[in-house]
């Protein structure tokens, strides 16, 4: 039975539309506060499992988009865009992970590799100086036994 009023037990609930715009919300608001692309990577897969579901949900035969529908079919070809874009957001989605993944795996992993061979490199420098000032203040200049 299809509905026009969203806040039947087919948009509610555990689960319902409220609810994961909601979700939804507070992945976008994390993604915010991302700052490393490691973390992007993760809130964007963490919102692509909250999107799925969702527009799912919006598009099935019951949903949101059928029963806003039954109640205003002016706005069919709103409806019919916004249906549309779900696909064009994930395809979009995808394509930003992969980038991510990429840049991850590839340059940003290089540049990691070569931060840790320098790092590595630095801490045998200081050691090594370290070993020769200490050989300098105790032996040549009687600062030892």
């Amino acid at each position: 039975m299809t509905t026009t009023d969203p806040t039947t037990p087919d948009h509610e609930g555990p689960g319902g539309i409220e609810e994961q715009h909601a979700d939804i919300r507070k992945v976008l608001l994390a993604l915010d506060e991302s700052t490393h692309l490691a973390d992007v990577l993760a809130v964007l897969r963490r919102l692509r499992g909250v999107l799925v579901p969702h527009f799912a949900a919006e598009e099935r035969p019951g949903g949101l988009y059928e029963s806003v529908l039954a109640g205003a079919p002016r706005i069919a070809g709103q409806l019919d865009r916004l249906l549309a874009e779900h696909t064009e957001l994930l395809i979009e989605l995808d394509d930003v992970l992969d980038e991510i993944q990429t840049c991850l795996t590839g340059p940003v992993a290089r540049i990691m590799r070569r931060t840790q061979g320098l790092k590595e490199r630095l801490s045998l420098h200081e050691e090594a100086e370290g070993e020769v000032v200490a050989e300098a203040l105790y032996q040549d200049l009687g600062c030892g036994d």
